[in-house]
C-alpha cells in the first residue's frame, strides 16, 4: 500500500530495485524452510541497515525484496544497489558454504521514473526484467565460468589486466567489454 501511495500521481525522480536471492531453492532444500525463513529475516535486517531514512524496503513475493528510492537519480540508485549487492556477498550468512560457489548472493534489477516508466506497475515490470537478466548472467558466470574464474583467481587481477590489454592490442576484443567483464566477476 505504501508503494502505491508514493507512486499515486507522482512523476518525480524515483528509482526502484527488485532483489532476489540467487539459488534460494537450493538454500531451502539443503537447510530446511526454517533456515530459509531465518535467512530472509537476516537479509531484511541487512538491507534495512543499508538504506537511507527516506528509502523504503518491502517484501515482494517469495524471496524477493523491493526497495523504493524516493527522489533518487538513476546513477545514485545504481550505486546504492551495487553497494547492497556487494554487502550481501561479503556478509557471512549461516550455511552459505552450501550454496553454489560457496557464497550467498543476490541479483538486482533497477528501474527509474520517469526515464523508464511513470507507473508503479511498469517500473516493477522493467525492474523485474532487469533482475532476471542479471540473474541469468550471474548463473552463467557462477556455473559455467567457475572453473575459469578459479584459475584466474590463482594469478590475480594483474594477470587479467595483462591478458585484457594484449587482447585489445591485437584487436580481438574491445576495452569496454574487458572492463565490464572484470567488474562483473567482482575481482
Amino acid at each position: 500500500k505504501k508503494l502505491d501511495e508514493v507512486f499515486n500521481g507522482n512523476r518525480r525522480q524515483n528509482s526502484i530495485a527488485i532483489m532476489d536471492i540467487d539459488y534460494f531453492k537450493n538454500y531451502n532444500d539443503k537447510n530446511g524452510h526454517m533456515e530459509g525463513d531465518n535467512l530472509l529475516r537476516s537479509l531484511a535486517m541487512l538491507l534495512g541497515g543499508s538504506l537511507r531514512e527516506k528509502d523504503m524496503l518491502f517484501r515482494f513475493g517469495g524471496e524477493e525484496f523491493v526497495i523504493l528510492f524516493p527522489e533518487t537519480t538513476r546513477e545514485s540508485a545504481t550505486m546504492v544497489a551495487e553497494r547492497i549487492r556487494q554487502k550481501v556477498e561479503d556478509y557471512k550468512f549461516p550455511f552459505q558454504e552450501r550454496q553454489p560457489g560457496g557464497n550467498l548472493t543476490i541479483s538486482i534489477g533497477v528501474a527509474f521514473c520517469p526515464d523508464d516508466a511513470t507507473t508503479k506497475q511498469e517500473l516493477l515490470e522493467i525492474a523485474d526484467t532487469r533482475l532476471y537478466k542479471a540473474k541469468r548472467n550471474s548463473i552463467f558466470l557462477s556455473g559455467l565460468m567457475q572453473p575459469i574464474m578459479g584459475f584466474i583467481g590463482n594469478f590475480g587481477y594483474v594477470a587479467v589486466c595483462i591478458v585484457g590489454a594484449l587482447l585489445v592490442i591485437n584487436g580481438n576484443i574491445t576495452f569496454g567489454v574487458i572492463v565490464a567483464f572484470m567488474i562483473y566477476i567482482r575481482m
